[in-house]
């Protein structure tokens, strides 16, 4: 089930061609006891138009996976173009608030994908997670979400 776990509504005439939005985002992808690797799926939407897809592969372990997600959104050209980019990084969930814990693998990003929404007027900003598979052993937790006008 997508679930969404972050919504801004933007107001309208917040992005041009010299403003962008920063958005970043720190949470816990959670694969416990369900005896298979499963994908989560997170998707950045700006009004009706998925901007971004940012995916990652969690192995079944005790421990949370640390996430940090970090989508930018700026106007190109016109009101009605904009660009888009994000990254998402995984820890490899070693322990919980483990200093230490290193990237699960090389970074996922999603480069520079052109979005056709009309900025003149509010639209809303969101973010969504979904597992490959649906369980209560399967949890995307946001911890932490921090909109930047830049």
């Amino acid at each position: 089930t997508e679930t969404t776990i972050y919504s801004y509504s933007v107001p309208g005439g917040t992005l041009s061609t010299n403003v962008m939005l920063r958005l970043t985002l720190w949470g816990e992808f959670t694969n416990n006891g369900s005896g298979a690797t499963r994908t989560f799926t997170i998707r950045v939407k700006y009004g009706a138009t998925t901007a971004l897809v940012l995916v990652a592969s969690v192995t079944d372990t005790t421990n949370v996976r640390p996430f940090k997600i970090v989508a930018e959104l700026s106007g190109r050209d016109a009101t009605t173009v904009q660009a888009a980019v994000g990254l998402l990084c995984v820890g490899d969930g070693v322990a919980a608030n483990d200093a230490a814990d290193q990237p699960l693998a090389l970074p996922r990003m999603s480069i520079y994908r052109t979005v056709a929404i009309d900025s003149s007027v509010a639209q809303t900003l969101a973010v969504t997670a979904e597992a490959s598979v649906s369980t209560n052993l399967t949890e995307t937790n946001l911890r932490v979400a921090q909109l930047e006008e830049i």
